[in-house]
């Protein structure tokens, strides 16, 4: 099992009733205002690099350089040095040059840019699979036809053409299935945000990551609780694994939010409905 190692949680994780979830996003995203930044950096890096510790280390660490800079910055402004804003952590020394560290944090994060915003799309595919899945889970017609599962959940999202191609989806969730439950709780904050702010630029998944993430744990609570309980017909494994999820800390208190799963639309069903009816004539 793997348990996310984040430093400097309260004792207990309350969510952010939802119906605030846009202006405290708005209003911390506008004043910088970073809760837990120690666990909020932690966990954007697990959710970039889930299975790839390198990766998340090196992020990690020009994260950590970038954050010194900034604090012996603000304490030479305080102190009133000359010329504070030139101000800098320290040197290393590579190929027999001085390099700034703060420049090479920045360097790092800029090589990194790209993945990073490549697992921000995917993060939305992987919800919109979550979310998916819980509402066949939740809906008893779907019941009725098997109950839930993954490839039902792609065929739906598929068929609607208002989501990726399946294709795309079964990529992401191949390399995005052990954060799921974490993608989807700030897809799903960002969505809240954008829906109730008209703000669409809200929309990016990174921001309640860093804004609220209480508030994401607390929602990735209900989704893995789905995922790890949830084994489909015919299977013998629940739909996410009990050994590779990144799974949520045991040592605090994590209140699940008050959510409701929705319900599948008539087009899902008549998704499904020719799911059944493919498999007869594929019996005959």
């Amino acid at each position: 099992m793997r348990f996310l190692p984040l430093e400097g949680l309260p004792e207990k994780l309350t969510p952010m009733p939802a119906t605030e979830t846009g202006k405290l996003l708005r209003e911390r995203l506008e004043s910088g205002t970073w809760p837990l930044p120690q666990a909020s950096a932690m966990l954007h890096a697990i959710m970039t690099w889930p299975n790839d510790e390198e990766r998340r280390e090196l992020f990690l660490s020009a994260c950590a350089a970038k954050a010194s800079e900034i604090a012996d910055l603000e304490r030479h402004a305080k102190e009133g040095t000359p010329d504070s804003s030139n101000a800098t952590r320290g040197f290393l020394t590579l190929a027999g040059r001085p390099r700034n560290l703060g420049g090479l944090a920045d360097a790092v994060i800029d090589e990194l840019e790209g993945e990073i915003a490549a697992a921000r799309v995917a993060w939305k595919n992987v919800a919109d699979l979550m979310q998916t899945l819980a509402r066949l889970h939740a809906d008893p017609r779907a019941q009725e036809r098997g109950g839930a599962s993954i490839s039902k959940a792609k065929d739906v999202i598929n068929a609607s053409k208002r989501g990726a191609n399946r294709q795309r989806l079964e990529a992401d969730w191949s390399t995005f299935r052990d954060i799921a439950p974490l993608a989807t709780a700030t897809a799903t904050l960002a969505a809240f945000a954008v829906h109730q702010t008209k703000d669409k630029s809200l929309g990016d998944p990174i921001y309640p990551i860093f804004f609220d993430p209480e508030s994401v744990l607390c929602m990735a609570s209900i989704f893995q609780r789905l995922g790890l309980s949830l084994i489909p017909h015919g299977r013998s494994e629940s739909i996410l694994s009990h050994d590779t999820l990144w799974q949520l800390p045991t040592d605090v208190e994590i209140v699940p939010p008050s959510f409701s799963w929705g319900t599948l639309d008539q087009e899902s069903m008549e998704v499904l409905a020719g799911r059944k009816a493919r498999r007869g004539r594929d019996a005959v």
